[in-house]
Order: C-alpha cells, then structure tokens, then sequence
C-alpha cells in the first residue's frame, strides 16, 4: 500500500492568535466630533509583556473622511505587515478592525499591491461591496454578505 500522500495547505492564524497578538487603534478624534478628516492607525502588537518596546508587527492607516470627487471615503493610505506573518490572515484581521470601527473603508483597488488584492477579494466575499467605476474605488461596507457567491443554487 503506498504511504499516504499529505496536501500542502496554507497555514493560517492560529487558534490562539486571539492570546499572541493585538490590534491598538490610534484615533486622534476618540470621543470628539468624528466628521472632520484625519488619519486613523491600526496596529498588530504582541500581547506578551517581554516584547512591549517592539515595533508593531503590522500596520494599517487610513485617511478618514477624505474627499474625492466630492465624496467622503475612508480611503486606505497605507497597510504593511510583517513577512514572517504573510498568508496568516492577520492582514484581513488588520482591515476587519478598521472595517467594524469606521463601518466602511475604500480603496483605490487598482493601485493596490497584489497582496493587498488579494485582501480585499477575501473581504469581497464575506461583506457587502460596491465598486464606483468611473473613479476606480473600491467600497466594503459592514454588513455582511446573506449568502456565499461560491455557494451552488
């Protein structure tokens, strides 16, 4: 009998990454007018004391309340994670915080990484999303999608 064949999966988060990790959020309007445009920062730290006075291991900030075209969007300015923590799914962990504190965030998706793509095709499939064509921007919103798109009628 030959020995059984083992697939390659890709590793994702660990279970207990909820215990390893944690996202700050630094808003300069906490508990202000939430209106005005600034810049919001989401950081994933290590929750360990021993490891405290590191640099976080991924970033994301976001221009809040930006005008474009005369609309406001929540337009991503910068996102940047640690190698070591690619194909984890602690990129999407960065941009589902920000989704859940600002309800929406945009992106001019074709100047994005491909990594970042890939982000935000997975955020595609499980929220709501809308694409502005003529301004190629890309808008997830909170709510969440009703059904799978990859689920068989």
């Amino acid at each position: 009998m030959p020995p059984k064949r083992r697939c390659k999966a890709r590793k994702r988060a660990p279970r207990n990454h909820a215990k390893l990790f944690t996202v700050t959020i630094e808003d300069p309007y906490r508990g202000k007018k939430k209106d005005k445009e600034r810049v919001v920062v989401y950081s994933l730290t290590y929750i360990d004391e021993k490891y405290k006075d590191e640099e976080p291991m991924g970033t994301l900030s976001i221009d809040v309340n930006k005008k474009v075209n005369g609309k406001l969007y929540n337009m991503v300015r910068y996102a940047d994670l640690d190698v070591c923590l690619h194909n984890k799914g602690y990129g999407k962990l960065l941009y589902q915080t920000a989704l859940f504190h600002l309800g929406s965030i945009a992106t001019f998706y074709h100047e994005a990484s491909d990594k970042a793509k890939r982000v935000w095709h997975s955020l595609m499939r499980d929220f709501c999303s809308k694409e502005n064509f003529f301004d190629q921007i890309l808008i997830i919103r909170k709510r969440r999608r009703r059904f799978s798109v990859h689920k068989k009628l």
